[in-house]
């Protein structure tokens, strides 16, 4: 063996620490299983909503055979195949995929133990990695249809080779890590700004392994790279031969991410906008047609992506003090100890799951978030002794939140640096203990301070979210799953919760409304779509729900105007063009009907209902 290629340290020996990986895992495992089957009582378990059911339908789509498919990626594509898999092995029984992802989920905590013991004793390791199996957000996002556990799983594995090659820098070992960090990517692309920072680790650390040989060093960092974009090369080549030549390396989402994130409405933590349909379907949609309307011709997704691109810079670059103050929101909600909702509030499952109902608190601070990551930034800080056998960590820690604060912050998109922060943590934690033994009170008391300022800026609820707000928002979501389900007194009864909770709340009451005209009970359906009105005049939704009963009960003067003024408040709502094309068609005119289908059909050409009315109305 040569010098520059030392043997793995003893401490990382796996048969001296079989008992305690094998621990760790059933451990991880039984806690895991114990919250599958509490939440399996949840509406959302058996029929997942947004993100969740979104990727259901790619999946679904793949397994029906459009393996290929015809459009560029959205989305990173990893998971969407990945659930496919695992559909395909299990009958098509999405409870079953989340037990197995519990079962990959549960190797977290033996990956976090062995990246801790790498650098630090095994009290660290072990206290980071029992911390990784009962962790609540690692378990949540472990049961839920997200790329979110995976990308978690990922990049823990990132960080393990990378201390691999660190340890025993062959050529093989950046390979394999490239090739690591170029799947990960297919996951979810912000761990390519990971690559820019392992030139730092290549030239600080590799490069006195290599006896100061900077060829070598950089044969090694650009065999990373190399391996990293074999791996993606397929997925961008596939791109463009369906687009017929567009340059898109994995998705292209990002431009309207970015501009979610930083246009000068922004709260750094939403994925909404002003003017912008906060669903998802709706968002996507908008995506598009915003771009082509202001553009004023059909675009390419490279050119709608390019088009969010440039206005969210504009937006930075016309009110600068806004961006700067979006950085701060973004760092401070990043470090924050509240997990921001994205898609379902992960707090809602205390409702169903005595697991999270233990793990979870709110008063008097937010845990666990708000105790771990103050330990974690002293950890960091304690660390910095260590700092060249723990830069990889550092690394990854601050080039995955730039990457995080360059869009949004919410709890699921800071998962995937939380097993380094609970090392850190842990690190931290023995840390202050030492200190509390130190007979040195100034220290002490330095230290004190710091863990209450950090503490204090942890808890501290800057998000500035409604919690009887959020909670109504909460019995929506479970409200249309129920409804989606079929239990529609379920369905009902999480609507009328959101109103007992928020009387002002006009989603519920359309809901409840839409119900209600599915009954064929139009009277009380108009009722309810009035009060939707009487909150706010101007609410797209409730003007065409209000506007279809005046169809059903045949006052089509009413149903015209309603539909009308819902489309001079939204012209770039398919669904009110379309409902405004069955009132014009109704009435007779014809020649406004086909309009107003052609234009439902421009704004989504996927929509059936348009397209057979249209066919009938030209026959």
């Amino acid at each position: 063996m040569t010098p520059n290629t030392p043997a793995e340290p003893k401490s990382f020996d796996l048969r001296a620490n079989k008992r305690t990986l094998i621990g760790l895992y059933l451990g991880a495992l039984a806690i895991r299983m114990i919250f599958v089957w509490e939440i399996s009582a949840m509406p959302t378990f058996s029929s997942p909503v947004m993100d969740e059911g979104y990727h259901i339908e790619l999946a679904g789509e793949i397994l029906d055979g459009d393996i290929i498919g015809s459009e560029p990626f959205y989305r990173a594509p990893l998971y969407p195949y990945f659930l496919a898999g695992m559909l395909a092995l299990t009958g098509g029984n999405p409870g079953t995929v989340r037990v197995i992802q519990c079962a990959l989920g549960a190797l977290l905590p033996l990956l976090i133990f062995l990246i801790a013991l790498r650098l630090f004793d095994r009290r660290v390791a072990l206290t980071a990695a029992i911390a990784g199996a009962v962790y609540p957000t690692l378990i949540y996002y472990d049961a839920s249809l997200l790329i979110t556990s995976l990308m978690t799983l990922l990049c823990a594995g990132v960080i393990l080779q990378t201390l691999r090659a660190q340890d025993n820098p062959t050529s093989g070992n950046f390979a394999a890590l490239g090739a690591l960090i170029g799947l990960t990517a297919l996951a979810r692309p912000n761990i390519l700004f990971f690559l820019p920072a392992l030139a730092i680790w290549v030239w600080l650390v590799i490069l006195p392994k290599l006896r100061r040989s900077r060829s070598a060093a950089v044969k090694r960092y650009a065999l990373v790279i190399l391996c990293a974009g074999v791996v993606i090369m397929p997925v961008t080549a596939r791109n463009w031969i369906v687009t017929g030549g567009d340059f898109i390396p994995i998705a292209w989402q990002g431009g309207y991410n970015f501009f979610l994130g930083n246009n000068r409405d922004a709260t750094g933590w939403s994925a909404t906008a002003p003017g912008i349909n906060a669903t998802w379907m709706g968002g996507y949609l908008d995506a598009i047609n915003l771009a082509q309307n202001e553009l004023g011709r059909k675009l390419s997704e490279k050119e709608i992506d390019d088009f969010w691109w440039d206005l969210g810079w504009k937006e930075v670059a016309n009110y600068p003090l806004n961006a700067l103050g979006l950085q701060f929101k973004k760092f401070a909600y990043f470090w924050g100890g509240y997990e921001i909702p994205n898609n379902q509030n992960i707090y809602i499952v205390e409702r169903f799951s005595i697991v999270a109902s233990a793990l979870f608190w709110q008063a008097p601070l937010y845990f666990p978030a708000g105790l771990l990551m103050p330990l974690a930034l002293m950890g960091i800080f304690s660390a910095r002794r260590k700092w060249r056998v723990a830069l990889p960590l550092y690394l990854l820690t601050f080039s995955y939140m730039a990457s995080v604060m360059m869009f949004f912050v919410c709890a699921r998109f800071r998962q995937p640096v939380l097993p380094i922060l609970l090392i850190f943590g842990s690190y931290g934690f023995y840390s202050l203990i030492e200190t509390l033994n130190d007979t040195r009170r100034k220290r002490l008391i330095y230290t004190l301070a710091a863990l209450g300022i950090l503490g204090a800026f942890s808890s501290y609820a800057s998000v500035g979210i409604d919690r009887e707000a959020q909670s109504a928002r909460d019995s929506l979501l479970l409200g249309n799953a129920y409804q989606a389900a079929g239990k529609l007194p379920e369905a009902q009864a999480e609507f009328e919760r959101a109103i007992e909770i928020a009387p002002e709340f006009a989603e519920a009451y359309n809901n409840l409304g839409q119900m209600s005209a599915t009954k064929n009970d139009f009277g009380r359906a108009a009722r309810y779509f009035r009060e939707a009105l009487r909150i706010d005049p101007d609410d797209i939704i409730a003007l065409s729900n209000l506007g279809m009963v005046m169809l059903q009960t045949d006052n089509l003067n009413d149903a015209r105007e309603l539909l009308e003024k819902a489309r001079s408040i939204d012209g770039l709502d398919f669904g009110v063009h379309y409902r405004l094309g069955l009132v014009y068609h109704t009435q007779g005119k014809y020649d406004l009907a086909r309009v107003e289908y052609l234009r439902a059909l421009e704004l989504n050409p996927d929509y059936g209902p348009a397209r057979k009315n249209l066919a009938e109305l030209l026959e």
